[in-house]
């Protein structure tokens, strides 16, 4: 998230976008919550990977396009037709079979020696991360073109930076870096893939109707699929 902030704040300060630090006066509490819901969208689908099986968690993460057409039709009085909703359930039927949960096929492994307790929180907190995701997703739609794509992004990498920062030096976790060159470059390819995901789900949303562009997101598993074989 620090390299998305880098390279989103660099592009808006050579292009001399206006307000491009705190972003326009009228938007500023969405990007506010932009950036305060995204991080708990992130949060969520970490914390879950600790205690719950990929294939879990990745189902669960899916749950958010779905959401995000509901919450279009009820903050933003956005349609969210029937055909999109049977095709955001017909996908996640997909990507439950692809991904084959371990709650439904049992043939995943277990990570680690969860107790059902942790399991079940994690279920939660992956579920307040699916929130989370679609209330970001929402406030994307409702600033609109009222900022550039790219205020809205670096603002919620700041935000993931420093609180994770916080979180880190409160908890007394200590920051883990690469001690390899490949390891930098994986962390590199990883902060440039995030930077230009973010940058066009912004600029997507700020075009399409949020229950109709997030559907898009289910195209992961097809990509994923296919680099995997």
């Amino acid at each position: 998230m620090f390299i998305t902030w880098l390279g989103a704040i660099s592009y808006l300060y050579y292009n001399k976008v206006p307000d491009y630090l705190l972003g326009p006066k009228e938007v500023r509490l969405l990007l506010v919550l932009r950036g305060v819901v995204g991080f708990f969208g992130l949060f969520g689908i970490y914390y879950s990977l600790q205690y719950l099986d990929l294939s879990d968690a990745t189902v669960l993460t899916f749950l958010a396009p779905i959401l995000t057409g509901y919450f279009g039709r009820i903050f933003l009085k956005e349609p969210f037709l029937r055909t999109e909703l049977f095709a955001g359930l017909v996908s996640l039927l997909g990507v439950i079979l692809i991904a084959r949960p371990q709650s439904l096929f049992g043939t995943s492994e277990i990570p680690g020696q969860a107790t059902g307790l942790q399991r079940l929180a994690a279920v939660g907190v992956a579920l307040l991360g699916v929130v989370g995701a679609a209330a970001a997703y929402i406030s994307i739609r409702a600033i609109g073109h009222r900022a550039h794509p790219l205020i809205s992004v670096s603002l919620f990498a700041l935000y993931a930076t420093l609180v994770s920062s916080i979180g880190l030096v409160v908890l007394h976790i200590p920051f883990v870096f690469p001690k390899t060159f490949f390891g930098w470059a994986e962390w590199i390819v990883i902060g440039v893939s995030g930077f230009v995901a973010q940058f066009l789900l912004t600029s997507g949303l700020q075009r399409e109707r949020a229950g109709r562009g997030v559907t898009m997101i289910y195209l992961q598993m097809v990509f994923a699929f296919a680099f995997e074989r």
